[in-house]
């Protein structure tokens, strides 16, 4: 019998010039690109550890809300560690129901709503996970109010706030002055650079301040960016692991990191 998952790939790759559908999205993001994929492998492995996920036998019992979970790839991950519930809430329909479709488990339910809106009960989750999706909030105060009065009491979130870095800085720099330079050039409406807001570490340190959260602990991740590096059919993979580690370790990570990872956890009234 065929593997469902090839046919999945393949039917990604057809897509894959249409980077807004989801599968061409995760095709190009992480099945195309060898870099991407080690990034993926790297992202997964500091949550399992950072998040304590190894000790996953409770998760049985416990609720989680995957917060922009674009095309289900964490969801997915959440459902093979058992959790009791997991759903993910993307604003997107297109991205909810491919993660239906992808996922295809009854322990899943995938939810079209804004994160700054969640159409949720109070102190209903467990955990509540953001990646990548927390820089498109316009009000990250109410979006945190709000992850706040659905989350319970001793309820844990991991968020991924994208990082105001040297990098962030030159690429806005650059594109500002495109635009004035030739000021007939159109830009898209959703153009990443245009429609993201990016954090200092101390920004975060004050948005978790509006509410009832403490902060666990504050990680920085990566340097270069997660978006597809040109890899010369993985030649050249090697040397943007290299350089990344370089400037990581070496480099300010307040102006370098790519990315802080929070871990908050709600106290008791």
């Amino acid at each position: 019998m065929a593997d469902s998952n090839y046919h999945q790939k393949i039917n990604m790759k057809k897509n894959s010039k249409n980077l807004s559908s989801p599968s061409g999205y995760l095709y190009n993001m992480f099945l195309e690109n060898s870099w991407t994929r080690y990034v993926d492998q790297k992202e997964r492995e500091m949550v399992m550890e950072k998040w304590d996920m190894e000790n996953f036998r409770d998760n049985k019992k416990r609720n989680i809300l995957d917060l922009g979970c674009g095309s289900g790839r964490w969801s997915k991950l959440f459902v093979q560690l058992k959790f009791r519930k997991v759903i993910g809430v993307d604003i997107d329909p297109e991205m909810v129901e491919f993660s239906k479709k992808s996922i295809d488990n009854k322990r899943f339910e995938g939810v079209v709503a804004d994160i700054q809106n969640l159409p949720f009960k109070k102190n209903n989750f467990d955990r509540i996970f953001s990646f990548r999706s927390f820089k498109y909030t316009n009000d990250p105060i109410k979006s945190i109010k709000g992850i706040n009065r659905v989350l319970k009491p001793d309820g844990t979130v991991l968020i991924e706030f994208s990082n105001y870095s040297i990098q962030i800085r030159i690429f806005l720099l650059i594109s500002n002055l495109i635009k004035k330079i030739i000021p007939s050039i159109k830009t898209k409406k959703d153009w990443y650079l245009d429609n993201s807001k990016f954090y200092h570490k101390k920004d975060i340190v004050n948005l978790m301040n509006v509410d009832s959260m403490k902060i666990k602990k504050i990680y920085p991740l990566f340097s270069l960016p997660a978006s597809p590096l040109p890899t010369a059919r993985g030649t050249l993979t090697g040397f943007w692991i290299i350089l990344d580690k370089i400037i990581f370790n070496l480099l300010p990570k307040s102006l370098f990191a790519r990315s802080w990872i929070l871990i908050a956890e709600k106290e008791q009234n």
